[in-house]
């Protein structure tokens, strides 16, 4: 009986850390996609790097809010989004022919869903950004 109390609490564990380490990287995408989204109004080193803290802060601030389930719907139109601007912006002859891809409705609704949240981390992190 003993043993079986152990596995179960091994395994609890682990599923529940596997289950951090995932929405770890959920996260991580999302703030690094956020990126085709919201633009620094700067581009010196020091401004970039606290806009990367930008994003990460309206991530997290996101997946404490927001369900998981919200939050991967989210993290799947984002990163959709992501990898067709990239796709635009790595050829010259589309991106003058096509211009950038305007992101889905339900995107740029949560992304007003966000607003609040971002000019938070705007202050926060004594930045602006244009979104």
């Amino acid at each position: 009986m003993r043993t079986v109390q152990i596995l179960f609490l091994i395994v609890g564990i682990t599923s529940t850390t596997a289950q951090g380490a995932n929405m770890m990287r959920l996260i991580d995408e999302i703030a690094l996609n956020l990126h085709v989204m919201i633009s620094p109004t700067s581009d010196d080193d020091e401004y970039l790097l606290k806009f990367d803290k930008l994003t990460y802060c309206v991530t997290k601030a996101a997946s404490e809010d927001w369900t998981e389930e919200k939050l991967l719907e989210f993290g799947s139109l984002l990163k959709e989004h992501a990898e067709k601007v990239e796709e635009i912006m790595s050829d010259m002859n589309k991106l003058i022919k096509k211009g950038i891809p305007k992101p889905p409705k339900k995107l740029i609704n949560d992304l007003k869903i966000l607003s609040a949240t971002i000019e938070h981390c705007e202050s926060e992190y004594g930045i602006r950004v244009e979104f």
